[in-house]
């Protein structure tokens, strides 16, 4: 499977085509977004992933890196904000090798935890445990123990509590999962290499492979504690919880705009509804009004995240152009590779490899889906972007 390097992917050591960079859809689509993109069809790469095959499981300078699950190494990141103020947050004591901010009298502290393992596009898992949503350069989603929560970086306090949308919890869910059983099986398959003579004989080797062993067994349990931390979740994907209004545009999780601009509609903790239009917070679309303070820097957060995504617009329309042509490209090595498994004699890796492509071949194609329906409902997102940015200008 050579050439095809224009694309934004890489080869593992076992030759598959991983998936495109993190971030490839920009902030139009990350998993923040789980409708538009990402809902019943499986958030992983365009290939079934090597497991920690790669050389990134060795690395020793793991505080400046994050990995995923192909041990792709990117720049690791940084969120802060203060446990004690978060629900489900922990205490500001909680056990992570982070930077405790000096403190106001009225805030609890902030501590900066480092992401170790990119789960997608926009999904880092936090040293903690927690996962995180990048949404601007100076706010994220947190996901702490079931609770969705925006924080603001700078002070490391949220500014807002958000329903905790079921249909993405249940897709990090089994995005944990999915991806913890594939690192497990790369770790036995890791093991097994002790016993090889020339791993024996070659202390490097050695020493080498110990490092991945214990890098990979360290992100199986990082995975495990993120999953322990989002609770008990269906089996099947819950069915999705319907927007505010017939002309409502996800913005991101449980925050929408109107086709006309005119609010942006937050789902609160507690399931309701609150209305914002750069004057006043209102309980529906008539404003009436809410007895509780304007969110002004909620405001703030919703109106720099539009921004970006006009901003990025012609870059990820260019993106996901180049990336339709690279998912016809992929269905066509794989209905290549799949149909020369089959003609194998019939044997236990035969009938895995089949397995795998088949697998492959279903989330390329839902990838594909999911990259056409962002094509086609861009321009009314940017459209309504803009409107809703003038409105909260006013």
């Amino acid at each position: 499977m050579e050439g095809r390097a224009r694309f934004d992917g890489h080869y593992d050591n076992m030759g598959h085509w991983g998936r495109g960079g993190p971030g490839r859809w920009g902030r139009a689509g990350g998993w923040a977004r789980p409708y538009h993109r990402f809902y019943g069809y499986g958030w992983g790469g365009w290939y079934a992933p090597g497991y920690g095959v790669g050389m990134g499981y060795a690395a020793d300078d793991v505080d400046r890196q994050i990995i995923d699950e192909e041990a792709t190494m990117y720049a690791g990141a940084d969120y802060g904000y203060a446990p004690a103020a978060i629900p489900g947050g922990g205490t500001a004591s909680a056990s992570v090798q982070g930077e405790i901010v000096k403190k106001k009298a009225e805030q609890p502290p902030k501590i900066v935890y480092k992401a170790r393992y990119k789960l997608g596009p926009d999904a880092d898992v936090l040293e903690d445990g927690k996962i995180a949503f990048r949404l601007t350069d100076d706010a994220f989603l947190l996901v702490a123990d079931m609770n969705l929560v925006v924080i603001d970086e700078k002070s490391g306090q949220p500014v807002m509590e958000l329903y905790p949308d079921p249909t993405l919890m249940w897709h990090l869910g089994s995005e944990l999962k999915q991806q913890a059983l594939g690192l497990s099986a790369a770790l036995e398959r890791k093991k097994a290499q002790l016993d090889n003579k020339s791993v024996i004989d070659s202390p490097d080797k050695a020493g080498k492979l110990a490092r991945e062993i214990k890098n990979i067994s360290d992100t199986v349990a990082l995975l495990s504690k993120a999953g322990k931390n989002l609770g008990e979740l269906p089996e099947d994907p819950p069915k999705p919880v319907e927007p505010p209004d017939s002309d409502a545009i996800e913005i991101f999780a449980s925050v929408y705009m109107l086709k006309d601009g005119k609010f942006v509609i937050i789902k609160r903790k507690d399931g309701s509804y609150a209305y914002i239009d750069g004057r006043g917070i209102y309980a529906d679309r008539a404003k009436s009004p809410l007895k509780t303070d304007y969110p002004d820097k909620f405001e703030l957060v919703v109106w720099k995240y539009l921004d970006n995504l006009v901003k990025e617009a012609p870059d990820t329309k260019a993106n996901l152009e180049e990336d339709i042509d690279s998912t016809k490209w992929a269905l066509e090595q794989l209905s290549s590779e799949i149909n020369d498994a089959k003609s194998e004699e019939e044997s236990q890796d035969s009938k895995e490899a089949v397995r795998r492509i088949t697998e492959a071949m279903s989330r390329t194609k839902n990838r594909h889906s999911a990259i056409s329906s962002q094509l086609e409902t861009m321009p009314d997102e940017i459209a309504a972007a803009r409107l809703t940015m003038d409105s909260l200008k006013q």
